[in-house]
């Protein structure tokens, strides 16, 4: 391996020192991260003793290296005492997190001898990852929604196997479902995972940070065959795009073999990887039977000499078209009948996980084809059935105060509210749902919306906040929904059936609802025709 003269190398002794140092220069937003990794760098290998030491220090490194005016001037009037116990603080407490550094000499990138590698990375986990040979699997961003009927799914799965079986590691990221799934077959293969993260290393951040982190993608990660990595030093960041852009591009200099499930054309991953194939890089891509924009960048790639790969045939990736209408209703089902005042609370599509349901679980019923694992809004509908629950949520609730919201719109009004919520990427309402009774609903709790604007809401007590919707028409007006809360879940176990009713779209639905949750169906054919 060639070694570059530039590179930095921090040894245990002098971890501290760089993590001190780091701690300190994130408090200066007026550095550059390059200044900011250089001036830690610097001071880890430079014997300082007490506050005037330091100042003279960061004085004569910012002079040095061609620091503006304004920036030398500031300097007279830091670090404070203050800042510099914390940044102590700081640095013991990733020590005791056994936060470690690794020079990109270490890492062995694949093209070692390009200069624009980050000279050092933050870094968690098992550095043992480093000693197998490393492959990525590449995906263009997807849709918010996926099914495991997606193509994509299943080349992503094959290529997987097919690198675990032959005693790779996968290099990957979190934060987006293409490197996400890449780390939950990881872990049901039992394979390392190397994670290139596209912000601090969660190991930097507050303990109520690391926590939340902990808690969402611990159940992805092999712990104790995962190395996470982040190039990104305390303070300031680069805009999400650019360090998005940097994350791809560490994924693919670090991977030894590059595997190409689907990506687009002209976009920055073909760069990456037609950059990495004129590198000679070892690149196997997958080649559909027929192209499409999916697989456009797939087709240059191939085109430019890169392997191809036929681990999938057209015909082994099923496509579920379920029916939705067409039929007559059967007698027994009801066209917009709902005989005492019901309320309806509407199922929806849900990208990601159900509430509850952890990342792996997610993936994992993706890749095992599960039935209801595209988490339609018949998905969704069946899990509330067979669960016999409606789980609150606070998403869109001003205070976060997890509700079940309902509508007493009568269902045959309904159609003209269908609204596209471009920020919220979904249509605000779905032709499935659970109705129930009014007179139960109001016995437990339920009640009507507030519409109101500030005002209203400040003075309202902190018991009924839950019920607030921001009304302030014509700009903001949902007060045609009629929309009424029940504060926490809503168990149907407690409910009896006959005051409960289904609704679904199409009888081909409402033959598989009726039979197996012992419900009425009412159908809501109306939406059909939006």
């Amino acid at each position: 391996m060639n070694r570059d003269k530039n590179q930095v190398q921090i040894s245990r002794e002098n971890l501290y020192n760089f993590l001190f140092s780091a701690a300190l220069v994130s408090q200066r937003t007026d550095l550059t991260p390059a200044q900011r990794t250089s001036l830690a760098a610097a001071f880890s290998h430079s014997p300082i003793s007490g506050r005037t030491g330091l100042r003279a220090f960061l004085e004569d490194f910012l002079s040095t290296n061609n620091s503006d005016e304004t920036v030398r001037r500031d300097l007279g009037r830091w670090p404070t005492s203050g800042q510099t116990e914390k940044a102590r603080t700081q640095a013991q407490t990733w020590m005791k997190r056994k936060v470690f550094m690794i020079s990109a000499e270490d890492l062995g990138f694949r093209n070692s001898t390009k200069q624009d590698e980050p000279s050092l990375f933050f870094a968690w986990g098992e550095k043992s990852v480093l000693d197998s040979p490393r492959a990525a699997i590449l995906n263009s961003r997807k849709p918010r929604r996926i099914g495991p009927e997606d193509r994509w799914v299943e080349v992503t799965k094959k290529l997987a196997e097919q690198l675990f079986n032959d005693g790779f590691c996968a290099v990957t990221g979190l934060g987006n479902f293409q490197y996400e799934l890449v780390c939950a077959l990881a872990k049901k293969a039992r394979s390392s995972v190397l994670i290139v993260c596209d912000h601090h290393l969660p190991f930097l951040l507050p303990q109520e940070k690391l926590d939340e982190f902990l808690r969402t993608f611990e159940c992805l990660l092999p712990l104790k065959q995962a190395l996470i990595l982040s190039p990104f030093m305390p303070g300031r960041l680069p805009s999400k795009k650019e360090r998005i852009v940097e994350r791809d591009r560490l994924i693919v200099n670090l991977a030894h073999n590059i595997m190409v499930a689907e990506i687009r054309p002209h976009g920055n991953m073909e760069r990456l990887v037609n950059t990495a194939l004129h590198q000679k890089a070892h690149i196997q891509v997958f080649a559909p039977e027929k192209f499409n924009r999916a697989t456009g960048g797939n087709k240059t790639l191939l085109e430019s000499g890169a392997s191809a790969s036929k681990i999938l045939s057209e015909t082994s990736a099923t496509v579920r078209k379920e029916k939705t209408s067409g039929s007559k209703p059967r007698s027994d089902f009801k066209d917009h009948l709902l005989e005492r005042p019901y309320l309806i609370h509407f199922t929806r599509s849900c990208s990601g996980p159900w509430p509850g349901q952890s990342l792996y679980e997610f993936y994992s019923s993706l890749t095992d084809n599960e039935p209801g694992a595209g988490h339609a809004a018949f998905d969704t509908l069946n899990r509330i059935l067979r669960e016999k629950k409606i789980r609150a949520s606070g998403r869109l609730i001003r205070g976060r105060d997890a509700v079940v919201s309902f509508t007493a719109r009568p269902l045959d009004e309904l159609s003209e509210l269908v609204r596209w919520r471009p920020g919220l990427i979904r249509w605000n309402f779905e032709p499935y749902g659970v109705a129930v009774s009014r007179d139960y609903l109001s016995e437990i709790g339920l009640a009507r919306v507030i519409y109101g604007n500030e005002d209203v809401w400040k003075n309202l007590v902190p018991d009924h906040r839950y019920r607030f919707q921001l009304h302030e028409p014509p700009k903001t007006d949902w007060s045609k929904e009629m929309e009424w809360r029940l504060s926490g879940d809503l168990d149907l176990r407690a409910i009896s059936p006959e005051f409960v009713r289904v609704i679904v779209p199409s009888t081909f639905e409402a033959e598989q609802i009726a039979p197996e949750h012992g419900y009425q169906v009412v159908l809501a054919s109306d939406f059909l025709k939006i």
